[in-house]
């Protein structure tokens, strides 16, 4: 996809080269094999062939790196950080359906809208904003998030938080 510096900076690390851009740069064509790194006070926009848009936050940390965990593929690993995903068009096509993998479980979208967070230590904590957002983890648990409803994966299993969806 293309990714676009709105505010802040972006560290691209690709082949073992560092690539620095900044607000106002044109927008940047994103590899397989990138690791994006925003810094402090950033704001960036990714949009990915998935018709998914990735809004990264300050200090978030991603790898466009393929992965294949079961049935569940994609190429997008959330190592760190937090984001606003929103998926436009049709996503109920297997093929079209969008997946995101962190350390501890694979977000796949069958939805438009939720905000992931990935501490340093790997937990994942997802809040669905708007549709329905599947979870699943290397163990094989699976659950679908709905509006309004958060999901946090810890090392291997899966908690289910009701938390009524927050406007900002």
């Amino acid at each position: 996809g293309e990714a676009t510096v709105k505010k802040g900076s972006l560290i691209i690390l690709r082949d073992g080269k560092r690539l620095s851009f900044t607000a106002g740069d044109n927008s940047i064509q994103i590899l397989k094999k990138d690791v994006l790194r925003a810094g402090k006070k950033t704001m960036i926009t990714l949009n990915t062939v998935k018709n998914t848009t990735v809004e990264l936050g300050s200090n978030a940390i991603f790898q466009v790196r393929p992965f294949k965990i079961s049935k569940n593929t994609g190429d997008l690993r959330m190592l760190y950080g937090k984001a606003r995903f929103k998926t436009v068009g049709n996503t109920k096509a297997k093929s079209r359906r969008f997946r995101l993998r962190t350390a501890t479980a694979v977000i796949g979208v069958k939805g438009t809208e939720w905000i992931q967070q990935t501490n340093s230590s790997g937990t994942t904590d997802t809040e669905v904003r708007e549709g329905i957002v599947g979870i699943s983890t290397e163990m094989g648990d699976q659950i679908d998030v709905s509006s309004g409803h958060r999901e946090i994966a810890l090392s291997l299993s899966l908690k289910h938080i009701y938390e009524p969806t927050r406007r900002y």
